[in-house]
């Protein structure tokens, strides 16, 4: 889990220069780069990445395409969980709902530039997890070993419900009150973030992000 918010971070301190830059230019620039420079711009965006990440409570209403997601997902059996704002990404909100008999937690995400979609994950008693993502863009970067992110593009809650429960892996699976919920992706943001910044960002990742856009 928190693949798709660890790379939008990533891509909004440091790669955001290149996934905006038209295909040609940015096709150039990568090739003048070379794989040392490569190399050099993956690490610098991973140098400034914070450690943690805090959510704080958001009052202000979803926008019209997270409101009906939310509303996808209400009527597929998941409860609010509370809105919160990133403070390290720029106040970005996110929504959290959940199903608890299904041990699964939904999060809708408003990016001004990304656009809005929906992660929805489990984490397992043995520490893995699995997330099924309908974000555009963000497979660029090698996946955590243990924590695979499905991406399907576009899919309106229930396909991707649907899809969620059919490739999630068995195994012990764990379930979270409400109030738990934010702490719970906030130590998941850590882990993961901890392990993204000790083996790096490599020279053909950087590559593929810079890419991504046009594939």
């Amino acid at each position: 889990m928190n693949g798709s918010l660890i790379w939008i971070l990533i891509l909004a301190a440091g790669l955001a220069a290149l996934t905006l830059t038209p295909g040609l230019a940015r096709r150039i620039i990568l090739l003048l780069l070379g794989e040392k420079g490569r190399a050099e711009v993956g690490q610098k965006a991973l140098s400034s990445q914070p450690d943690r990440i805090s959510l704080t409570p958001l009052s202000a209403p979803p926008g019209a395409e997270a409101q009906a997601i939310l509303a996808g997902l209400v009527r597929l059996g998941f409860s609010a969980a509370g809105s919160f704002a990133v403070a390290e990404m720029g106040c970005l909100p996110i929504h959290f709902m959940i199903q608890s008999k299904e041990s699964a937690v939904a999060a809708v995400y408003e990016h001004p530039k990304v656009g809005v979609w929906l992660d929805l994950f489990t984490r397992f008693r043995d520490g893995t997890s699995f997330t099924f993502a309908t974000s555009r863009m963000g497979g660029g970067l090698e996946q955590r070993p243990g924590h695979p992110t499905v991406r399907a593009p576009g899919l309106d809650p229930a396909a991707a419900h649907a899809r969620f429960l059919k490739e999630r892996p068995a195994g012990a699976m764990k379930s979270f009150a409400l109030a738990e919920v934010p702490s719970m992706f906030a130590d998941a943001y850590a882990e993961a973030m901890a392990w993204r910044k000790q083996v790096g960002i490599s020279a053909a990742e950087v590559q593929r992000v810079g890419m991504e856009k046009f594939k």
